[in-house]
């Protein structure tokens, strides 16, 4: 896909988009993959509105934090954090230094990339 196909399914959603009703928020932060396979809302019976959702390789809460602590102090979510893991997710199958060696190789002669300490 494009960006210009993006950019116009935007404009679509941003012509009709209105402001949803916070009343049914259900106050909790879902941490999960983002792996593609998954549809957080549809998974766990929710609506766009139910729930902040954040999603990274592995469903890392580590990675995370950052988000979660925007969430709860500018956006005033202080209820529940939830964490779903899923089965056969690709980041189980390698080691961080295994990721940084593929990153490397797809990537030579980039030197802040070999010497980043994360994958």
């Amino acid at each position: 896909m494009s960006t210009q196909v993006f950019l116009q399914a935007n404009d679509k959603f941003a012509a009709s988009f209105v402001k949803p009703d916070r009343s049914s928020f259900k106050n909790v932060i879902i941490v999960q993959c983002m792996d593609p396979r998954i549809n957080p809302y549809d998974q766990l019976g929710l609506k766009t509105i139910d729930a902040i959702t954040i999603r990274n390789a592995g469903c890392s809460a580590k990675e995370a934090i950052r988000s979660i602590i925007v969430a709860q102090h500018l956006v005033g979510v202080l209820g529940e954090i939830a964490i779903f893991h899923h089965k056969d997710c690709g980041m189980t199958k390698g080691t961080t230094n295994q990721i940084r060696e593929i990153v490397k190789k797809a990537n030579p002669g980039r030197a802040d990339i070999a010497a980043t300490g994360t994958a």
